[in-house]
């Protein structure tokens, strides 16, 4: 039998398709009056591994099976593109007695066909490598000038010079997905409303050809082929927006930021990102159990988030470590109880009023000229290190344009570079937000309270987590592997001080941990969860404080052991 090997790397005018290199080999079947066999490798390299070509490793398979007794390819450079390749599929056919035809003919087995073909196989490899430095020289040089390569992001369009533009239409979308976020929309629910709305994606705009997607999860890798036509929002395509710098006016290849037109700003890709996290569970779907405190809550042993676990028994109803799922992660911080968590923040720490008594202690106790003297030389500093890191990469970056260094050269001065822009953006960011309230109006105190107006018998579930999201930023838990868990609340009041919370276990009582060793005298904020205990405190108007002694010292000490 022979076997006719085709392959080209991708559908090009030119090059022979493997439907004419396929009818070319069936004409020498004929010539030699045998049976063929068609194995076709399409969309793959040259110089791919013969295990990564499944029809030629088909082919070879055959071939020790006694199947195939000549072989027939267009030319050498269809067959291989590898001295190494090459040195293995010479050593099959010798083995096997095999002839090997290309469309010029037979390919002789004497020491200067083998030269000649030693020679190809290289000059080949060489031709494949000189082609990809092109390529790459290429693309870099297209990322420097900003020129488009493949399909744009959607929202932007490529004008007649080939580069980025904005497409006024669309990239009011991807500011619509932006601000949803931010308000707590789930990535699906935002798809289910563009869809609804029937907003085109970007697959749809381009309306011709199929997508092929296929499913690594799944055991036999399924493909699905779809015309793109028929591609609807999914909540990954609306979370690759918003996770796409690129709208923030960052393009990254290969490890360097090119500028590009920015459809959000910097700061607020940022915010709308740090705020992602929150959503992930806002889907739309309906679920059975709802979480007071969900995208709130995060570990303190290992950072990552805490979420909601209830079972129909109500028993085990904890919010627990997200890196429990994982047993090779698991950093074995405590759960904690679901309901006692949430009457300890909502119910005693907010609704009872003590939140609202912190809030004024703190712009009472705030001293705002010599902090906003302070912060404006913090300002003026950073902008002097973020002017000169700019600087250093706009002169790197000018380099690989006039070819003095390749990208590859860059890459790790730019990669440091923009780890620190992005560190000192966020630090400039902060500290502009900080001085902007602290210039806000002298009614900032009434506005901050204003949203602790409300009778808590009429505040329902989601009124509840809105509160929840407007004062709290993080709430932090810690165990410290004895009898106490600690609760560190960070507030979304610029310059507010956190407020640390030790819990004992059997979740009797809550309470502030404060300096004792302070001056003066000091409001510490009580919170008593047993109804025995508090009934008890109500009449004797008196509680042991033994329990408070060392608290600062003790939780200090355990964020410094568990953030190792």
């Amino acid at each position: 039998m022979l076997a006719i090997y085709t392959r080209i790397s991708k559908d090009r005018k030119d090059q022979v398709s493997t439907e004419n290199q396929a009818e070319r080999g069936k004409a020498l079947a004929k010539t030699l009056k045998i049976s063929y066999k068609i194995y076709e490798d399409k969309g793959i390299s040259g110089t791919s591994d013969i295990r990564d070509r499944p029809s030629l490793f088909s082919l070879l398979q055959d071939i020790d099976a006694g199947l195939v007794t000549k072989v027939y390819c267009y030319d050498q450079s269809r067959l291989e593109r590898q001295p190494e390749v090459r040195f293995v599929l010479l050593a099959k056919f010798a083995k096997y007695d095999i002839d090997l035809y290309y469309n010029s003919g037979k390919v002789e087995d004497d020491p200067d066909t083998k030269l000649i073909g030693g020679i190809n196989s290289v000059v080949n490899n060489y031709f494949v490598e000189i082609t990809k430095l092109k390529i790459k020289m290429a693309l870099s040089s297209n990322a420097v000038r900003g020129r488009v390569h493949a399909i744009p992001p959607f929202g932007y369009y490529r004008d007649e010079n080939s580069i980025y533009a904005i497409d006024n239409e669309y990239s009011q979308i991807v500011k619509d997905i932006y601000a949803l976020s931010l308000d707590g929309v789930g990535t699906n629910k935002i798809a289910e409303v563009l869809n609804d709305k029937k907003i085109p994606t970007k697959y749809n705009l381009i309306g011709k050809g199929t997508i092929t997607t296929t499913n690594i999860n799944h055991k036999l890798k399924k493909t699905t082929v779809r015309n793109k036509t028929d591609v609807r929002w999914s909540g990954s395509s609306v979370r690759n927006i918003i996770k796409n710098k690129f709208y923030a006016g960052v393009r990254l290849y290969n490890g360097i930021e090119y500028l590009v037109p920015e459809i959000i700003d910097l700061r607020y890709w940022q915010k709308v990102n740090d705020n992602l996290k929150k959503n992930r569970n806002n889907s739309g779907k309906v679920v059975t159990h709802k979480y007071l405190l969900k995208g709130l809550l995060s570990c303190g042993r290992c950072n990552r988030n805490y979420y909601g676990r209830a079972r129909l028994s109500k028993k085990d109803n904890a919010y627990i470590c997200s890196s429990r799922r994982y047993k090779e992660l698991n950093c074995n911080n405590r759960g904690i109880n679901i309901d006692k968590l949430n009457e300890i923040i909502w119910l005693k720490f907010i609704a009872d009023g003590k939140l609202g008594k912190l809030i004024k202690q703190h712009y009472e106790n705030i001293n705002t000229n010599d902090i906003e003297n302070d912060i404006e030389a913090e300002i003026k500093a950073l902008e002097v290190v973020l002017k000169t890191l700019v600087s250093e990469r706009s002169n790197i970056i000018n380099f690989i344009s006039k070819g003095i260094i390749t990208d590859q050269e860059a890459k790790s001065q730019m990669t440091s570079l923009r780890i620190n822009i992005e560190s000192n953006q966020s630090a400039l960011d902060t500290k502009q937000e900080q001085l902007s309230h602290l210039r806000s109006n002298t009614n900032s105190l009434e506005d901050a309270l204003d949203g602790l107006k409300f009778n808590p018998s009429d505040v329902g579930f989601i009124d509840k987590q809105s509160i929840l999201n407007k004062y709290l930023n993080n709430i932090i838990i810690y165990y410290d592997n004895d009898n106490s868990y600690f609760i560190e609340i960070q507030f979304n009041i610029p310059l507010m001080e956190n407020a640390v919370f030790c819990v004992d276990r059997n979740y009797k009582i809550a309470y502030e941990v404060i300096d004792m060793d302070g001056k003066g005298n000091q409001d510490i904020t009580l919170i008593i969860l047993d109804e025995k205990l508090d009934n008890t405190f109500k009449t004797a108007k008196e509680i042991d404080i033994s329990l408070m002694v060392n608290s600062k010292a003790k939780f200090e000490e355990l964020k410094r052991v568990q953030k190792k």
